[in-house]
């Protein structure tokens, strides 16, 4: 890896840092302030996709950006509808689908498309991938995006001792887990990543040998491993568990807090955005975070 390279995903990562900051403090905003926000945001987006995607200036004509208020108002569109039209969808007119799939074929690291882009795929598990491509400051935001979600559930970075985090996710930087974990590799943690594809039993003597601090896996890959600690073969402490990416079913919930005894933080995430929502401390349900997503006009 280049010293280029790596001093640009320096760059990205420390750049996360500001616009975490920025987003702990909307997390103490009013909800009238949220919304104000929100509407704000909502108002130049569909201004910015009208004047540069050629699509959008077909399907939003006649949306007056400063009329809109709530996402609602808007024409829907699904997956396969975006990914047909991909050239004429985005907004920069040099991304074209054929590169961007021949890019993601080769994709063995934290590269960069053209220099300015990170791509990633949709698992298809719809029946239909989606291909999503982030600028550097859009990854960024990606990055403090993943910090905030981290809070939640009590992993924060402290220097000089950095916390210990394991990763047991997707194999591919394609995908979402894989790829943040790298991206998020920048000195603020001890990361140990291992990938779903690997047998259980590599798993489990890679985690008694790092032995971390926090753990993020899918809740599948969490319950097994929770079977794993409760029958004597792994032994770890962790103080933090993240599952996210699938359905955390009440089963293997109880496994994951009956094995470490600690409660069970779910990242509901998805391509667009990674984090979404996050568990509550309090355990009352998740938090959403509404300042990345948008505005209806009923709350």
């Amino acid at each position: 890896m280049g010293l280029r390279y790596q001093w640009k995903r320096l760059r990205d990562g420390l750049e996360s840092f500001p616009i975490h900051r920025h987003m702990e403090a909307r997390d103490r905003w009013t909800p009238q302030e949220l919304r104000s926000y929100q509407l704000a945001r909502l108002k130049d987006l569909v201004r910015h996709a009208k004047e540069n995607s050629p699509f959008y200036h077909e399907h939003l004509a006649g949306q007056d950006p400063d009329r809109i208020l709530g996402v609602e108002q808007l024409p829907t569109i699904d997956k396969r509808t975006m990914m047909e039209n991909f050239d004429r969808f985005v907004t920069d007119p040099d991304l074209k689908l054929a590169e961007i799939q021949a890019h993601l074929e080769g994709l063995r690291r934290d590269n960069y498309f053209r220099g300015e882009y990170r791509v990633l795929s949709s698992s298809g598990s719809s029946g239909f991938a989606g291909v999503f491509v982030f600028n550097r400051h859009e990854w960024s935001t990606i990055i403090a995006s993943a910090m905030r979600a981290g809070r939640y559930a009590g992993i924060t970075p402290r220097m000089p001792k950095r916390p210990k985090w394991a990763i047991v996710a997707a194999h591919s930087p394609r995908h979402a887990t894989a790829r943040l974990s790298q991206s998020a590799d920048f000195g603020l943690y001890k990361l140990s990543r291992r990938t779903v594809l690997e047998p259980i039993d590599e798993i489990v003597a890679a985690l008694n040998e790092f032995q971390p601090d926090c753990m993020t896996t899918y809740p599948s890959i969490g319950s097994l491993l929770a079977i794993e600690q409760l029958e004597g073969r792994l032994s770890i402490s962790p103080r933090a568990i993240t599952v996210t990416s699938e359905v955390c079913t009440e089963d293997m919930a109880r496994k994951i807090q009956a094995a470490w005894g600690i409660r069970l933080c779910n990242w509901y995430a998805m391509c667009e955005t990674i984090n979404l929502a996050v568990s509550c401390p309090d355990g009352r349900g998740r938090d959403l975070h509404r300042d990345q997503v948008g505005l209806r006009t009923r709350p």
